[in-house]
């Protein structure tokens, strides 16, 4: 027994000792040579570069799919008002195609009258003619309804603000009141636009290439126009003071209202097949585009005017405060 201890004390007394260093390396990882599990890093000690490279195409794609399910919740939000913002727009057409002076006595009547009342002119009316005034030589027939503007008003007060509800509610509330708007618009316009006509027929203008029918649609195309730029100037306005964050860019306002003239007096022509008539629609269609491009020069050189002094008087503003303040 005691030999026996002796040995193993002898034995294990014999046996050499690892050095330092080999110990401190061994801690945590298997000898040369030696067979076991491989030895597990810390969790600090590396980063999963490999699993964050994979994770951010997918992180994209998610972000991709909300924003496209985001679109998609709008459009069927508000595609059933442009809908029915186009039905709209398109009952009008049809009506005014196969309406006469009786139909279309609820836009005749009040143009009429309010003409009448800004310009001392008499109107009276005649069953399946329209109204007529002897003293100033002009009769207010279908053609002279403006029908036409109230949809290019309509469609362009519409379509261009309804998007800006956030409710429900007040998209379709704006459709009724976006017709409404554009009714009394086109009332006052075409009336103003029936006075101009009188006292410029007895101006009596007309020479040899300017006919009575060219200064009439002239007149016409400058009053709509310019009444177009007031009504989306006024819109611009108050749209800005109910919600300044969604406000549109100032170079937006000439074009918007000339692009809705536009579409309705000469897409729906074209659309028509009124280019076989001849040179009357292209007659129609230069004077359109001359005068459009024209007032929209206008505009622009304007809104740069009134902008720099603007910004010049802002600058000043500026300058004088800080003085005050730093005194």
């Amino acid at each position: 027994m005691s030999t026996l201890a002796c040995r193993a004390r002898v034995v294990t007394a014999g046996k050499p000792a690892a050095p330092a260093g080999a110990r401190a390396a061994g801690r945590g990882a298997p000898a040369p040579g030696a067979s076991g599990p491989p030895r597990r890093a810390h969790p600090g000690c590396t980063r999963p570069v490999a699993a964050e490279q994979s994770a951010a195409p997918i992180l994209e794609e998610g972000a991709g799919n909300s924003a496209r399910a985001k679109q998609r919740s709008a459009w069927q939000s508000i595609g059933p008002l442009y809908a029915a913002g186009f039905v709209v727009a398109f009952l009008l057409k049809l009506f005014y195609s196969r309406a006469g002076a009786d139909e279309l006595g609820w836009m005749l009547g009040p143009t009429a009258r309010l003409a009448g009342l800004l310009g001392s002119v008499h109107f009276e009316w005649e069953s399946r003619t329209g109204w007529i005034s002897r003293s100033g030589r002009m009769i207010l027939e279908p053609a002279c309804a403006g029908v036409n503007f109230l949809i290019i008003c309509f469609a362009m007060l519409f379509f261009t603000y309804v998007a800006r509800f956030r409710r429900s509610e007040g998209r379709w509330a704006w459709l009724v009141l976006a017709l409404c708007a554009a009714y009394g618009v086109t009332i006052v316009t075409n009336a103003a636009r029936i006075l101009v006509a009188i006292r410029l027929h007895d101006m009596d203008l007309s020479g040899r290439w300017l006919t009575p029918q060219r200064v009439h649609r002239a007149e016409g195309t400058v009053i709509y126009l310019v009444a177009l730029l007031a009504v989306y100037s006024l819109a611009e306005w108050v749209a800005a003071r109910l919600d300044e964050s969604r406000a549109r860019p100032a170079c937006a306002f000439p074009f918007a209202p000339i692009g809705w003239y536009a579409l309705v007096a000469l897409g729906v022509p074209l659309l028509n097949r009124a280019y076989d008539r001849g040179g009357e629609f292209f007659e129609h269609a230069a004077l359109v585009v001359l005068i459009s491009a024209l007032l929209g020069l206008l505009c622009l050189a304007l809104g740069r005017l009134f902008g720099r002094k603007s910004g010049t008087g802002g600058a000043l503003s500026a300058t004088g405060a800080r003085r005050h303040h730093a005194t």
